[in-house]
């Protein structure tokens, strides 16, 4: 029982941490979802591990996120859109928060390379071509509304700054793993 107190207790601390923290940013709110050990100064850093530095304690599978509608001017999101079960939504909720023309950097890994495949932890396994449904490049989805505009590309093994056309990760399937990432930059639209 004292236990559960103590848990109630920094549960609500946590929440107001965040939203003072929150209220006394600038005017430009930046977020860090799935920050892990890379805590950022100057961002609110969201994850849902208790073991880790973080503003805000969330499991970005559970919607509505936290945050009014058009209030985000900047979120990056490295190497967590594949730890989650529903990429729709992720999408959809990014686009919800982002103020018009704010932008979602993201890194994820390129679908069934050794980085993708040797995490048992990733549910989604994800190509430039994931990204269709949200961009320009699908003209018209079937399954939402939401669109950004901006450039995806994909990147080799530890040379993330090295940026290639996304349509070279096709090559992959005939040497296996010269490109490991996806990388993206898209506003909202």
């Amino acid at each position: 029982m004292d236990h559960h107190i103590k848990e109630c207790n920094l549960v609500k601390f946590i929440k107001a941490s965040t939203r003072a923290i929150i209220k006394n940013m600038e005017k430009k709110i930046k977020l860090h979802l799935g920050c892990g050990t890379n805590y950022k100064e100057g961002y609110v850093n969201v994850d849902s591990s208790s073991f880790v530095r973080k503003d805000l304690l969330w499991d970005l599978d559970k919607t509505p996120w936290p945050f009014k509608d058009n209030s985000v001017d900047y979120i990056l999101a490295n190497a967590v859109i594949e730890h989650l079960s529903d990429f729709k939504s992720f999408m959809e909720e990014t686009h919800r928060i982002l103020k018009e023309g704010g932008e979602l950097y993201f890194r994820v890994p390129l679908a069934f390379t050794h980085v993708d495949s040797k995490d048992t932890t990733h549910k989604q396994h994800l190509t430039p071509d994931s990204f269709n449904h949200f961009t320009k490049g699908g003209k018209r989805s079937i399954i939402t509304k939401v669109k950004f505009k901006g450039k995806i590309w994909i990147t080799p093994i530890l040379f993330h700054r090295l940026r290639f056309h996304k349509n070279l990760y096709y090559l992959n399937s005939l040497i296996n793993n010269i490109f490991t990432g996806v990388e993206g930059r898209l506003r909202k639209i």
